[in-house]
This record gives C-alpha cells, sequence and structure tokens, in this order.
C-alpha cells in the first residue's frame, strides 16, 4: 500500500471511529443538520416538497459514526421532527395524512439501520486489512510496520523512558530450509515467537522483521541482560518439529535507545548492525557501537567508489612470485590487486573484494582483472620470459554466463596459451556450491585453463574436493606452514598434503615461506613449489620485470 493509499485509509478510519473532540464534533454536526433539514422542511413550505429527504443526510451520517444505535436514533428523531408536528403543506396549514408520516419514518429508520450496518462491515473490513499491513501472517506479531506504529503511538510520547531494542535473528537459515518444508518453517518460526510472547510479554514489544529475524522493543534498559538470558534459555539450539531435531543457532544484537525523538528506523538498523556482528565475531551477543556505523559508512563508501575505481590508476596489480623449491626459478606468479584510495588510503583486497562480492561489481572486476594480468603477461612473453600466472575468483563469478567467452576471447586477444592462465578458488567458493563451481571448472579445464585450490586444508570437505574437482594444484593454506616448524602435528598436515598432491598427480604449493628454515623443511618435504615473504613481496609489474632478470635468492 502507497503513501496515498496509506493517508486515505487514515481518513476514512477517523471519520468512522471519531474520538475525543472529533466525536464531540460529529455528534454537533448531526445535531446541527437534523435542525437545518427541519427548518428547511418548515420555510419551504412542508413535507409535500422533496426537503424533506435532507433527513436522510444526517441518519446516514450518525449510522455510520456510531453503528446501527446511532443510525436508529437518529432516525427516530428525524421522524418526530418530520412526523405530525411538521404540516404537509404550511401555507395552506394541511396536516401530513397519518401513513405518509409513519411511512417515512419506517424508511428512516431502514437507513439508519442498514447504514449502521454497512459501516459495522466496513470497519471490520479496515480493522482485519488494518492488521494485514501491521502483523506478520506467519506469526501474528507485530512487522515492521506495526513496530513503527507502536514506536510512535506508546514509546515517543514518553520522554523519560529510555527502551532497549534487541535483534534476534537465526543463523543459516538455508541450512534449516535443506531439512524442513515451508509448513515446518512456519511452525518453527512459530515456536519461536511463542517463547518469546511468554518471556517478554510484560516487558515491551515483540515484533516478527522477516523470516527468521526477531525484535524486542523494551519498556527500558535494565531488564535487557535478563530478558536476552531467558530468551537464551527458554529458546534453546534445539527445536523438535515433526519429530524432526533441528538445531537453530540464535544470536543477538543490542542497540540502546536514549532519545525517543530519534526514528525507530534508526534503532532497527543499528539493531540489525549489532546481530550481524553477533554473527560475524561468533559471539552469541553483541552491542551496538558507534564503531560500527563508522565501519558501514566506509563500507558504503567502498562499495561506490569502486565502480569507478575499476580502470582507473587508483586499482593496480601486483605479482608475487612462485618459487620453484628444486632449482630456486621463477615458474610462476600470482596476481594481487592493490587499491591506492585518494581518501582511505590503502585498502587491502580482505577488505573491499568481499564487499564487491556482495553486489555485482564483482564481475566487471574480475574481468579489469584478467584485461589486466594477460596483457602483462603477453609483455612478459615478449620478453622472453615464460610464466604461468594465476587470478582469484569469486564464488559470483561462475554465475556469470559470459565468463567463459571473456577468457577465451582475452587469450586470443593476447595471443596466451591456455595453460599460462590459472585460476585459483578458495574452498569457501565450493562449499557454496560444489556442482556449480564443479560445472564451471570443466568447462574451464576442457579450455586447457589450469586450476587451483586455495587456503587448502582450512575447509570442511578439503579431500571431497580433490575427489569432485578438475584441479591442477594444491595450495597449502600458511597456517600451516607457519607452524610446522614447531608443532608436530602441523608438520604432518604439510607432509600428508603434498604427499596427497602428487599421488594425485597435482603440483603442490606452500603459502607464507617466511624463513630458510621453512624454505629447507618444505624443499626436504617435495614440495613443489613456495610463496611468501623469504622469496619475494608481491610487486608491480615493473618491479617484477626487472627482478625477473635477476637471479632469485634460491639459486645462489
Amino acid at each position: 500500500m502507497g503513501p496515498l493509499n496509506q493517508n486515505t485509509g487514515k481518513v476514512i478510519q477517523n471519520f468512522l471511529n471519531p474520538k475525543g473532540v472529533r466525536k464531540l464534533i460529529a455528534l454537533t454536526l448531526i445535531f446541527g443538520l437534523l435542525m437545518v433539514s427541519s427548518f428547511l422542511v418548515y420555510t419551504m413550505g412542508g413535507t409535500k416538497l422533496a426537503y424533506v429527504h435532507g433527513f436522510y443526510i444526517p441518519i446516514i451520517i450518525s449510522g455510520i459514526i456510531f453503528s446501527v444505535p446511532g443510525g436508529l436514533i437518529t432516525a427516530f428523531f428525524a421522524s418526530l421532527l418530520s412526523g405530525p408536528i411538521m404540516p404537509f403543506d404550511v401555507a395552506l396549514e394541511i396536516a401530513q395524512p397519518s401513513q405518509s408520516w409513519m411511512l417515512r419514518s419506517l424508511f428512516f429508520f431502514m437507513v439508519g439501520g442498514l447504514s449502521g450496518i454497512g459501516a459495522k462491515i466496513i470497519k471490520a473490513y479496515l480493522q482485519d486489512l488494518e492488521n494485514r499491513l501491521i502483523t506478520d501472517s506467519v506469526t501474528q506479531l507485530l512487522n515492521s510496520r506495526g513496530l513503527i506504529e507502536e514506536w510512535h503511538q506508546n514509546f515517543m510520547p514518553k520522554q523519560d523512558m529510555k527502551p532497549s531494542l534487541v535483534i534476534l535473528r537465526i543463523h543459516e537459515l538455508s541450512s534449516i530450509e535443506a531439512i524442513l518444508n515451508p509448513d515446518e518453517m512456519d511452525q518453527l518460526f512459530n515456536n519461536v515467537a511463542r517463547v518469546l510472547k511468554n518471556v517478554a510479554k510484560d516487558l515491551g514489544v515483540i515484533a516478527t522483521l522477516e523470516a527468521g529475524t526477531f525484535a524486542l522493543l523494551l519498556y527500558g534498559s535494565k531488564k535487557v541482560k535478563e530478558t536476552i538470558a531467558k530468551c537464551r534459555h527458554e529458546l534453546g539450539n534445539v527445536f523438535t518439529i515433526n519429530n524432526i531435531p533441528v538445531f537453530v543457532n540464535i544470536f543477538y544484537g543490542i542497540a540502546e535507545i536514549h532519545n525517543t525523538r530519534e526514528s525507530i528506523i534508526d534503532f532497527l538498523h543499528r539493531g540489525r548492525i549489532a546481530a550481524d556482528k553477533a554473527i560475524r565475531n561468533n559471539s552469541e551477543i553483541a552491542f551496538f557501537e558507534v564503531e560500527d556505523e563508522t565501519q558501514l559508512l566506509r563500507n558504503a563508501k567502498i562499495v561506490h567508489d569502486l565502480s569507478t575505481a575499476i580502470a582507473s590508476p587508483e586499482l593496480k596489480l601486483f605479482y608475487q612470485p612462485q618459487i620453484k623449491l628444486e632449482t630456486g626459478r621463477v615458474e610462476r606468479l600470482e596476481a594481487l590487486v592493490r587499491w591506492q584510495h585518494p581518501e582511505l588510503g590503502m585498502i587491502p583486497p580482505s577488505e573491499f573484494i568481499p564487499l564487491a562480492e556482495g553486489t555485482l561489481l564483482i564481475n566487471p572486476f574480475t574481468k579489469w582483472v584478467l584485461d589486466q594480468t594477460l596483457s602483462q603477461l603477453a609483455s612478459w612473453r615478449e620478453k622472453g620470459c615464460d610464466l604461468c600466472v594465476s587470478i582469484n575468483f569469486s564464488m559470483k563469478n561462475f554465475y556469470d554466463s559470459t565468463i567463459f567467452d571473456l577468457i577465451h576471447q582475452s587469450l586470443q586477444k593476447y595471443k596466451i596459451p591456455a595453460q599460462k592462465l590459472e585460476i585459483e578458488v578458495t574452498e569457501t567458493a565450493f562449499a557454496a556450491n560444489l556442482h556449480q563451481v564443479a560445472d564451471v571448472l570443466h568447462t574451464l579445464r576442457e579450455m586447457g585453463v589450469r586450476i587451483a585450490i586455495d587456503d587448502f586444508g582450512t575447509g570442511q570437505s578439503s579431500l571431497h574436493y580433490l575427489l569432485e574437482l578438475p584441479l591442477d594444484v594444491v595450495k597449502i593454506d600458511q597456517v600451516f606452514i607457519r607452524n610446522m616448524l614447531e608443532n608436530p602435528d602441523a608438520e604432518a598436515i604439510v607432509r600428508s598434503a603434498i604427499l596427497l598432491g602428487h599421488e594425485l598427480k597435482l603440483e603442490v604449493v606452500a603459502e607464507g615461506v617466511q624463513s630458510e628454515a621453512e624454505f629447507r623443511k618444505l624443499r626436504d618435504l617435495r614440495c613443489d613449489y613456495g610463496q611468501g615473504f623469504y622469496f619475494a613481496e608481491p610487486m608491480a609489474s615493473d618491479f617484477i620485470s626487472s627482478w625477473l632478470l635477476k637471479e632469485s635468492p634460491q639459486s645462489r
């Protein structure tokens, strides 16, 4: 319902249900119309003329506003005023025939009663419509609009009230939806709503913002922790739906309200920020802090400015060598993006790439990286440097139907053999949609493009990915490399990953090599390649070009 329709509905409701001064005005209006109608009928010559029908106006209005009793009472007074005391013809002093005023009175009562009945039906319909507009259809709790109206009616007028807002969010709904059908999901939400009603029924207002997200608008801030503790105790983590035990992970975001004159929209926004922070930090409860909003503003600026930064001097590609441990030669490079923002300074990829993945910007961004990388690779090949360069792909890139044509055309444009391009994908991308990713990777593999799995060992199904995906390279996550000299278990994992990779005829790259001791250990374990600050930091293309002409550190 749009703003115009909402305002119209309010006007109709105020007319049908006057309160306070409006009710007094309505009574005065009805009485005045009766007197005016009686005066017109008499001064215009009596009931012989049509002016007598003016009595229907106050009858109908009274029936609409005050329902059936109001319509009948007004009809009674209209019958008296237009009855035997009112002449049929004033000038000739002819009285009304009794059957005339009695029949008219019957019509008055019928119109008054029907007006009241019609108004009652309309009021019930409008009330039902209003209830639908302000309540959630599943849980029957207030929805966002209902919560806003509740705020304006009962919270804003009370200046001394310092309410608190708690956002409850069920995490990973998609995992639960994979177990339960839609009706069972509704049952789950109703179970949560029922518990919240029992816990906080006298402490504030409960609302459903969207599927799996609830709001508690508490009357004060003193019992917030106690209320959350009760919610955690009563809700727990396991719900039984149709004999199916379902694990539900609920996170709580808290926004304290210091000024009721502020918009409830702002508080809902802050509560959501706090809930998101709780999920992000894997902390069950999180409070909104000013720094959280500052970070959001920074994120918004990054996303906004990224669209113009693509293909501008602000974005630059750096390249980090991957050293053949056996020979010390540089045979491979990884392309890494650096963004020197004119206001925010250097923004690391770990910050802006996840934000880009949440928008459609990730696709033009990846296309720019691909074009720049292949262009630079062509330049190196002209200088006699036969290298393989890897670029990172996002999960969102696998849903871009144009990516295959783009890669094919770019390889042809720069005359680069397909096997000199390597696509890196993290395990998190596989976990999101293994079949979708596998289909894309098989197509790329058929084109001749090499495939690498990044951060190997940090996911939950690493071995499964090795079986299902067309891989050429395994990159062992740096967390294992960093700890392998002091931790025998970490060393065992690295050794096993290298042996497994070789058994599957895959090349193995160790990430995050930072010392000579790590280099020597990896070489002894027969790891194929090493990448890290011990060999070289990521460098701009012009530095890489000169660096490649020099002897690498391990050939000395």
